[in-house]
């Protein structure tokens, strides 16, 4: 009897295990733009709000007061074109965007690369 149950017990488990690796899936994001930073270099808003990728910036952004958005970009700087240069490697878009003049600008821009990237991205 006890070889049965061990038996059953096996097959139990090889069930279990062919669940699991079905339910498994992958993603390879091949532009790091349009991925996430490592959590070590998220940006981390005046505000305390952490934004992990592009399109979280892209989505704090619309509803960024105005104050939060002068403190990461100003006549001397610009926290959110370094970050792109720095963190995704994007030395050419991080300049475009330091050319923006305002809030809105920076977000339409912003929202120009990630379009971009994505039909980039799906015709290869």
């Amino acid at each position: 009897m006890q070889k049965k149950k061990a038996k059953k017990g096996a097959k139990k488990r090889k069930k279990s295990t062919k669940k699991s690796s079905k339910s498994k899936v992958e993603v390879t994001i091949k532009r790091k733009v349009l991925g996430e930073a490592p959590k070590e270099f998220h940006f981390v808003l005046k505000t305390g709000e952490k934004l992990k990728s592009l399109q979280e910036l892209a989505d704090a952004m619309e509803t960024m007061h105005e104050d939060v958005f002068k403190h990461h970009v100003n006549d001397t700087k610009n926290d959110f074109a370094s970050w792109i240069e720095d963190v995704f490697e994007e030395k050419g878009f991080s300049k475009e965007l330091r050319k923006a003049q305002n809030k809105i600008e920076s977000r339409i821009k912003l929202l120009q690369k990630l379009v971009d990237e994505v039909i980039q991205e799906g015709k290869r």
